[in-house]
Formats: structure tokens, C-alpha cells, sequence
């Protein structure tokens, strides 16, 4: 009897102690944590205890249930009933204290986009003085090639394909390097080892390394979206490779990927709610197109595998305008279907850059190409 009067005296201080804890608010994140598993919340053992104690625990996911009546909020709602008295707790998800920041994702678009354009007037300056040497030892490429052996099991598929690999500029080179590595990626997907790393590096959202805003644009997991985003990265290779020249492409594709990554996560964190992670390269694409259309307003365009069986076409500024209205839509009602914002930030990126960006920014390279010729000093002879 004792034991008994004992344990019914714990068990009342117990559930003191947790009431006038929880009465005061508790607040959590749900963003990379799992709350719950097999159907049933994930308790402490403390919370076990109460249970086993007759205590009534309910947990419901993105609700708050009140009255039998579930209300759509971005609350945990978790209950404490007894014989005597009621206690519920509100557990708010993204709140002000726990919300992730968006400092360090601006630092790092910031730094990418400034070290892209660095880099690449940098290797402007390494191509042109390449060529200077090239000239100055008196090395001649197309000359040297009409005098290369060709080899007899160069043949049919290979040989058409070694033509056709010496037949592309430097910049195709380059946008089908990218294309490699996307559906290196891809592939990359399938294997379930890759995944919890892919998912981690390879997937925008808040909590995952900032190298994840970069690397996502290089990051596919359907074939159908890989299969349409580099048809028109192609489509449009040649074009947008005019306008920025190779080196310039570059720096614009990697800091269109990086801010068009950060809108969508500025979005996601601004908004709350559940985060899904964000992937592909739509976000860079949009800024190349955004560019092409401001740059070539009375280009016709068509949609991609739809003029083969209807044919049509529409001009460049139609298609911005739409795109704009789609996106900004799409932004506002909340669409789910798409990225909207990673899309709309990057065309107007795209559109900024070919109207004062290219200006402001590429034409004033001369200053960082002295410096560097001035730290790698004279060629040699």
C-alpha cells in the first residue's frame, strides 16, 4: 500500500513538472527532423511514462486540431488530458527563432557570382595569352592537323562522331561538358547508396550545406526534366554563346544558378511551411533565355517538340512577356507544380545582365586582366 500511495505521488509531481513546462510554449523546427514514425510520435521517455500513465498524447502533422475540427496552419498540435485538467501546446514550425536565416545563402551567391566573373576574365586573359604564344612559336593548328595520321579503326559511328566532336567551337565543347555532367548526375540518382549524399550536396533547401545552391543546378532525378532542360540548353547554346562569347557564358550560367537557387530558398523560408528540396538547372536556363529575348526581341521561337507536330512560332518578346506573367503567377497563387521563383529570379537576372550587367560589369575587365598579367609577368619566348 505504501509503494502504491509512493507511486501516485511521483506520478502527480511528473505531470506537474511537464504541465508547467509546456503551458509557458514550445518551439521546434521540422525542417531535416523526422517528428514521428510508424504512424505514432516520437516520444521521450519521460513522455512514455505519462502515457503508460493514462495520459492522453495526440500529435497531428502541419494542423491544429481543436474541437474535432482540423484547421490548415503550420503548427504542431499536441495535447494533455487527465481527470482533472487540459493542457494544450501550440508548436509553432519555422517561428522567428528558428527559422533558418538568409544571410549566409546571399553571402555565398554573392561570392560565387563575383568569383565566376573573376575566374572567367581570368581565363579570357589565360586563352588570349595562349594564343599569343601559339603565334609567337609560330604553332599553327589547322596547319598541323592536315598532317595528322588517320588511323584505319576510325570508322563508321566512331569516325562520325570524332568529326562531328572537331567540328563543334570551344564554347559547344564547353555546354556539352555540362550536359555530361548533368546526367553523370542523373545517374548518379539512381543508385540508392548515392542518394542520402546527393540529397544533402545536390538538393537546395534550408539546413543543407550552401554548396547544395550550386551543385542543384547540376542535379536531375526525372528523366523527362533532365531530357527537356538540356534540349533547350542546347537549343539555345549557340545564340547565348554569340552574345556572352565562351568565358563570359560561363560566369553568367554558374551566377544565374546560384541566385536563381537562392530565390527559391528565399521563398521557402519567407513563406514557412513544409520545404521540399529544389533541383535542376531551369533556374540558369531562364536567365539564358531571358538574355536571348531582350537581346533578340523579333526572333521567332517555337515550343520545343510541339512544333514537329503543330508548327507555330511567336516572337522573343512574346515568349518573355508570358514567361514573366506565368512565373509571377505562379509566385503569388503559390503554384506547386514548378519553381517559380527560381525561374523568375533567374530570367530576370538574365534580363538585367543583358541590358546594364554586361555594361557595368564585363566591359570593366580590363582592371582585373592587368592585374593578373601583372602577377603572372611577361610570357616566355
Amino acid at each position: 500500500m505504501a509503494a502504491y500511495v509512493c507511486y501516485r505521488s511521483c506520478c502527480r509531481v511528473i505531470y506537474k513538472q511537464i504541465s508547467r513546462s509546456f503551458s509557458t510554449g514550445v518551439q521546434t523546427s521540422c525542417s531535416g527532423q523526422t517528428l514521428h514514425s510508424a504512424g505514432r510520435p516520437a516520444l521521450s521517455p519521460l513522455l512514455q511514462f505519462c502515457q503508460s500513465s493514462k495520459f492522453y498524447h495526440s500529435l497531428g502533422q502541419n494542423a491544429w486540431i481543436r474541437k474535432g475540427t482540423a484547421h490548415r496552419s503550420g503548427v504542431f498540435w499536441r495535447g494533455f488530458m487527465s481527470r482533472r485538467n487540459r493542457d494544450t501546446t501550440i508548436i509553432k514550425i519555422g517561428s522567428k527563432n528558428e527559422r533558418p536565416g538568409l544571410l549566409r545563402p546571399f553571402a555565398f551567391t554573392a561570392f560565387v557570382c563575383g568569383s565566376s566573373f573573376v575566374g572567367s576574365m581570368i581565363w579570357q586573359y589565360e586563352s588570349l595569352r595562349q594564343q599569343a604564344q601559339e603565334v609567337m612559336k609560330g604553332l599553327d593548328r589547322q596547319f598541323g592537323q592536315m598532317f595528322e595520321p588517320t588511323y584505319g579503326k576510325e570508322m563508321g559511328f566512331r569516325a562520325h562522331m570524332n568529326s562531328m566532336w572537331n567540328n563543334m567551337s570551344d564554347g559547344q565543347k564547353m555546354v556539352m561538358g555540362l550536359i555530361a555532367a548533368n546526367f553523370a548526375v542523373f545517374l548518379c540518382w539512381k543508385a540508392p547508396a548515392m542518394q542520402p549524399f546527393l540529397m544533402k550536396y545536390f538538393a537546395s533547401k534550408p539546413g543543407n550545406p550552401q554548396i547544395s545552391m550550386l551543385l542543384s543546378a547540376f542535379s536531375h532525378f526525372n528523366l523527362w526534366h533532365i531530357a527537356a532542360n538540356m534540349y533547350v540548353l542546347w537549343s539555345f547554346a549557340n545564340i547565348s554563346l554569340n552574345l556572352f562569347g565562351r568565358e563570359q557564358w560561363m560566369a553568367v550560367y554558374l551566377s544565374a544558378a546560384s541566385i536563381s537557387a537562392f530565390a527559391s530558398l528565399a521563398n521557402k523560408v519567407l513563406r514557412g511551411g513544409a520545404i521540399a528540396p529544389s533541383i535542376g538547372a531551369s533556374g540558369a536556363i531562364m536567365c539564358l533565355l531571358g538574355a536571348v529575348c531582350v537581346s533578340h526581341p523579333d526572333a521567332r521561337l517555337s515550343i520545343a517538340f510541339v512544333g514537329e507536330i503543330y508548327p507555330h512560332s511567336f516572337s522573343a518578346s512574346s515568349a518573355l512577356k508570358f514567361i514573366l506573367l506565368l512565373d509571377t503567377a505562379g509566385l503569388v497563387m503559390g503554384w506547386r507544380m514548378f519553381d517559380h521563383a527560381a525561374h523568375l529570379g533567374g530570367v530576370l537576372f538574365g534580363v538585367w545582365y543583358a541590358t546594364y550587367g554586361h555594361k557595368w560589369i564585363w566591359n570593366n575587365r580590363e582592371g582585373v586582366m592587368r592585374w593578373w598579367h601583372e602577377l603572372r609577368g611577361q610570357p616566355s619566348k
